[in-house]
């Protein structure tokens, strides 16, 4: 053997080891490129990053397949400057599946191999490209149980380059990208679906506080009304109860019937019954201030506990409720409906914190006791409970006489 041909042999050994090892670390670092965490596109661009720079190759390109239709997801140049000029044209470029050398590969699941660009029937020129280039192209389908998810194609610019052992390691490479293309796929699927799962129960969970709050609300608040109802006062009047114990506070409970209403029910119907029953609430909350308590306690029955106040400032609300009552009128077709009330009251002031567990009902049963006498004694009266209920009554009323709903 001459020197010149074993030296063209040693050569040509290095060439084939150095491709070796060109081929193993492109095999490599394609199968160490995470599925996860990165968009598809970036994906692709890594995994034709690994390829370009292990391989002699002037560009390459993946399209993946879409409605039957291969569009360009990612493209790389050896030189980073022709790249980005030719970026802006992969968004538009597209091609039907079975249309040019990379169609074909996309249609029949197997490598297509053009060793010369511009002799090849095949070949379908790029839109993105002046002129049918010189060169080689192989195309390449990424597919996964029979599955063709996109197109490899790898270009070199010197005519017939490409040999059996690229094929080999562009369909090895290929079928990695397959299984990281799959993989990122499904794991953004399913990202996707645990957000809008995510998304669904967090409305979920807003309705259910909505409805939450709702409910509470709606158990709190008289639906006729629309003032607090007496599951609202229990709680809300033992605690102003405690406060005015604990700080030596006066504090007082009225409790206000409207007079015959019954009689009102029966003569105008319970839809004229429940307007004067608003009315009659409209005026209560117009009349109160900011920490007073006020609840519709049942019937035509309502209940306040009014904090910081004697029996003398309740009297004098009281007076002004009821006058403003008696003034109400409410129309029914020609005829006009007038009102009355009666109001209890009763007050504590300078109860020690001892005595205050069970105070607020003892109240209330005081404060009813106070209405019962507004009822004995002709209706339409304010009248103030007193230890002794045979004492002579030092309650004071503008009018005593009994007003029934009457018709003007």
């Amino acid at each position: 053997m001459t020197d010149k041909l074993l030296i063209e042999t040693a050569q040509d050994l290095k060439d084939r080891f150095l491709g070796l090892l060109d081929s193993l670390s492109t095999l490599h670092e394609v199968s160490a490129l995470e599925s996860c965490g990165q968009t598809e596109q970036e994906l692709l661009a890594n995994a034709l990053d690994v390829l370009i720079r292990n391989q002699d190759l002037e560009r390459c390109s993946i399209f993946v397949v879409e409605d039957h239709v291969l569009v360009n997801a990612a493209g790389l140049e050896r030189d980073p400057k022709i790249s980005e000029e030719r970026d802006p044209h992969r968004s538009t470029t597209r091609f039907r599946v079975g249309e040019g050398v990379m169609g074909l590969a996309a249609s029949t699941g197997t490598l297509q191999h053009a060793h010369d660009c511009s002799k090849d029937p095949r070949f379908k020129l790029d839109p993105a490209v002046d002129t049918t280039p010189h060169g080689c192209l192989i195309s390449a389908p990424i597919a996964i149980k029979g599955r063709i998810l996109a197109v490899l194609n790898a270009f070199h610019p010197q005519p017939n380059f490409f040999s059996v052992w690229h094929e080999r390691l562009l369909v090895v490479f290929c079928n990695i990208v397959a299984h990281l293309l799959f993989n990122n796929r499904l794991f953004r699927r399913m990202e996707q679906e645990v957000q809008e799962r995510t998304q669904q129960l967090e409305h979920s969970l807003a309705k259910t506080r909505e409805l939450k709050q709702r409910y509470e609300e709606l158990s709190v608040f008289d639906e006729l009304t629309q003032i607090h109802n007496r599951r609202f006062f229990f709680p809300e009047g033992r605690a102003a109860l405690s406060r005015a114990t604990r700080h030596d506070h006066a504090i007082s409970i009225m409790i206000m019937d409207l007079d015959n209403f019954k009689l009102i029910n029966d003569t105008y119907g319970h839809l004229k019954g429940d307007e004067v029953l608003r009315e009659a609430a409209s005026l209560l909350q117009r009349n109160i201030r900011e920490g007073d308590i006020l609840a519709r306690f049942g019937g035509d029955e309502f209940i306040l506990a009014l904090p910081h106040t004697n029996c003398e400032a309740a009297k004098i609300l009281a007076e002004r409720i009821r006058a403003g009552i008696a003034a109400i009128r409410v129309k029914h077709e020609s005829l006009t409906i007038s009102l009355t009330a009666s109001i209890g009251i009763t007050s504590r002031e300078g109860e020690s914190a001892e005595t205050s567990t069970g105070l607020l009902d003892i109240l209330i049963r005081e404060a009813d006791q106070a209405l019962y006498e507004c009822k004995r004694h002709g209706r339409n009266w304010v009248h103030v409970y007193e230890q002794d209920e045979n004492d002579e009554r030092t309650s004071e009323s503008d009018s005593s006489t009994e007003l029934s709903p009457n018709l003007h």
